[in-house]
């Protein structure tokens, strides 16, 4: 039992993990959930679907570990001890989930709270001399103009959805179009159309989302490496963060009261099998 416990923990961990990849990647399952949204409603719920992928990732080895238990015969035959086994099972696949999505809402937290969007002394930069190591912090943008094209993303939160609009900054060098390294966030009208809202505004390294960039590769625009994405404030750049954290933190509640649950059947179970053994005495 040790030994199918170790392997059963190890390929949950893995799959999980797995799973967790193809979100930060936005690739595979990820992917092909984020635009299923985005095509039928119109956004997308990137919490929800990274929860969705841990549970779909880890039912693979939930069904191995159940059949390799069956065929040792480590199930008894009678109901109420299959039913307590299965209980068991069903608590230790809510207990790993509910520990995955823990870890990513761990560092989904310190990412929101620990980005350094603020404080020091705000620089000024020019998008034709840019360096290679810019930190992230508050900044002045000089120079370049916004591409017409603005790219809209509607994120889906518990609370409310989210709009947020990129544009390509290009710096009028000739060939600017044919790599995208500074982008900013824009600001919706009142007639539904975009305008820069400024200059000042807070400079993340790598801040472009991943729906937005496969968005610029379908446009024939490759992302430069580094990019940069200016946002309005410091609020743009940290609340889809903690809304992120927060969601995630829901979710593994959710499954760790799942596995409560399971807790409290076994509970019950056993007090029913002790209960019978008593009266059969």
């Amino acid at each position: 039992m040790a030994v199918i416990w170790r392997l059963w923990l190890t390929a949950v961990v893995v799959v999980g993990l797995l799973g967790l990849w193809l979100a930060y990647a936005y690739a595979g399952l990820f992917r092909w959930l984020a635009e299923w949204e985005i095509a039928r409603f119109d956004f997308f719920l990137p919490a929800a679907n990274v929860a969705g992928i841990v549970a779909i990732c880890v039912i693979p080895a939930y069904s191995i570990n159940r059949i390799w238990r069956r065929r040792g015969g480590t199930y008894e035959s009678s109901r109420g001890a299959n039913g307590y086994a299965v209980a068991a099972d069903s608590r230790r696949l809510f207990v790993i989930i509910a520990l995955i999505l823990g870890l990513v809402a761990a560092i989904a937290w310190v990412l929101a709270l620990s980005t350094p969007i603020t404080g020091g002394a705000r620089r000024v930069m020019s998008v034709s001399s840019w360096g290679p190591n810019l930190p992230d912090g508050p900044v002045r943008l000089i120079g370049g103009q916004p591409d017409r094209r603005v790219l809209v993303m509607n994120t889906s939160y518990v609370i409310g959805q989210r709009e947020t609009a990129f544009a390509h900054l290009n710096d009028g060098s000739g060939d600017a179009g044919s790599s995208g390294r500074f982008f900013v966030q824009m600001s919706r009208r009142a007639d539904g159309s975009f305008a820069l809202p400024g200059r000042d505004g807070i400079l993340v390294r790598g801040g472009l989302p991943g729906t937005i960039r496969v968005l610029y590769g379908t446009l024939n625009l490759p992302i430069a490496a580094p990019s940069y994405v200016l946002y309005r404030d410091a609020v743009s750049v940290r609340l889809p963060r903690l809304l992120s954290a927060a969601e995630f933190t829901a979710f593994a509640l959710i499954f760790a009261l799942a596995a409560a649950l399971q807790s409290w059947r076994m509970r019950r179970l056993r007090i029913r099998r002790q209960g019978v053994s008593a009266h059969a005495g």
